[in-house]
């Protein structure tokens, strides 16, 4: 593996002054040569962190499996889950290490794809490189360690970030699934009045932003327009099977008051509910 010009030839630890950012900060970054017996027990730790495994191989057992790990592995830790990582008898690892918090942390996990179902990928060498001089530099520049460290983990956010928008890109196919997906989650939230955009492109792990414009250009109506038109065709369904309670329509379909669900419901159909209910067939 490639350190550039850095080695890493002895067991570095950087424990980083918590300047506590509430976006992204780092706890700690280390470099560890040899895996000592204590760090090889099952434990919940309450951070993240990211492991690169340097040389050697090894295993991780977490909640959802087993996981063979070898060099050039990159595998995430999750706060609070109960994990045990150890290195192969015969083929023993060094690994860097970096723990971070920060109300980031878990958008962008999310937004990037990752999840305890996936939690290992491979490194390549601009993250490597990341790695390294996440560990060297703070150790070198100790009076601006914190800065040097919080910047480097959001670098390194990016670089994700590129490799999943490579891997990834806006093609057609992908553009269908995320908009079907996004279909299904506002058929199962429809009743929830607090649902909003943010929502569902936080499920769907988008930037907000991107997913309104794809929406648009898929459904051809804006999200918030979408979202009327839904919640008013269920209203009218209900109406048809015989509902007439208008307080229990407005619960299911996601309305607070019932005067603003009978003025939607007017602006959108012409007539008031209980009229629209009179004129259905019996």
């Amino acid at each position: 593996m490639i350190y550039y010009e850095y080695e890493l030839e002895k067991d570095i630890t950087n424990c980083i002054p918590i300047n506590k950012n509430r976006d992204l900060y780092v706890l700690e970054t280390s470099y560890r040569k040899i895996q000592h017996p204590v760090h090889k027990r099952s434990m919940a730790k309450p951070y993240y962190a990211l492991h690169l495994v340097i040389k050697g191989s090894g295993t991780l057992i977490a909640p959802e499996g087993r996981y063979r790990l070898k060099e050039g592995d990159i595998f995430i830790r999750f706060p609070q889950e109960n994990i045990q990582y150890f290195d192969d008898e015969t083929d023993p690892w060094s690994y860097i290490f970096i723990t971070f918090m920060g109300n980031h942390a878990e958008e962008y996990f999310s937004r990037l794809g990752y999840s305890p179902q996936k939690r290992i990928f491979p490194t390549d060498e601009n993250l490597t490189r990341l790695f390294v001089e996440s560990v060297i530099l703070p150790q070198k520049y100790r009076a601006g360690m914190d800065i040097i460290a919080n910047s480097y983990i959001a670098t390194i956010f990016s670089r994700l970030a590129i490799i999943y928008c490579s891997e990834y890109p806006s093609n057609p196919n992908n553009i269908d699934n995320y908009i079907n997906k996004a279909f299904d989650y506002i058929e199962a939230h429809v009743s929830d009045s607090n649902m909003h955009a943010e929502d569902v492109a936080h499920y769907l792990g988008l930037n907000p932003d991107y997913f309104l414009r794809i929406f648009k250009k898929k459904t051809r109506t804006v999200f918030s327009k979408f979202l009327i038109i839904k919640r008013m065709n269920n209203a009218a369904q209900l109406m048809r099977k015989g509902e007439t309670n208008i307080s229990v329509i407005c619960d299911m379909v996601g309305y607070n008051s019932t005067s603003y669900f009978t003025s939607s419901f007017k602006q959108f159909y012409g007539i008031v509910p209980s009229e629209y209910i009179r004129k259905l067939p019996k």
